[in-house]
């Protein structure tokens, strides 16, 4: 009886992940606590301070990435929110550029007076800060998901200008109804377990959708 309900849970599970990965894109105000969002909508929690449009930033650092994660995944996530902030804003200082003047400077991003001598030295008041709070790749041999929540941040001297976070997730598979479709389930979920590429095109959606809710000053 408990296997049976187990396995009519998994089912129900697969079934709403599957239909809620082709819902539309909802930007909702931030909030301190989650709020629910319907089950066929993907979510952007965004704000906009009042300090961003006093005056509005012309140009903005990419900060290094927070949060673990791999290497890999970090420098996605970094590369991705330059390639989409461009779109956004007059100047944007990529990590290339960043790296060459942290090594110049010899600072430790980690600490507040260090950031601020980045800043003068760079001539760009407005840091940007991408923090992974969760990513994961879950396989379940007719079931595949890769996620990643991911929050970023827009400051200019400690104030706050604008922050947005959304967890998005990627997924295939399917439900072995028969034995004939078992075999499909299974190479569709190891076909994107095994796609070293999906996790990097889910960080640039994930960026974008974000980046998406940033007012456009160029």
């Amino acid at each position: 009886m408990n296997r049976d309900a187990g396995t009519r849970g998994f089912v129900a599970a697969v079934v709403l992940l599957c239909l809620a990965a082709c819902g539309p894109t909802r930007y909702t105000e931030y909030r301190a606590q989650p709020q629910s969002v319907p089950l066929l909508e993907r979510s952007v929690a965004m704000h906009v301070g009042r300090a961003f449009y006093r005056p509005t930033p012309g140009c903005a650092v990419v900060m290094p990435v927070v949060g673990k994660a791999a290497p890999r995944l970090r420098h996605a996530v970094e590369t991705a929110l330059y390639r989409h902030l461009v779109t956004k804003l007059p100047n944007v200082v990529g990590p290339r550029i960043r790296r060459r003047e942290v090594r110049k400077l010899a600072i430790d991003l980690r600490q507040e007076t260090d950031r601020a001598l980045l800043t003068r030295a760079l001539r760009c008041p407005v840091l940007v800060e991408a923090k992974i709070w969760q990513s994961s790749e879950d396989f379940a041999l007719v079931y595949s998901r890769k996620n990643l929540d991911l929050e970023i941040v827009m400051l200019r001297r400690d104030r706050l200008l604008w922050k947005g976070r959304h967890n998005a997730d990627r997924s295939d598979g399917g439900l072995p109804l028969s034995p004939l479709s078992a075999p499909f389930a299974v190479a569709r979920a190891s076909r994107l377990h095994g796609d070293g590429d999906a996790m990097i095109s889910l960080v640039d959606d994930t960026v974008r959708r974000i980046v998406g809710s940033l007012p456009d000053v160029r």
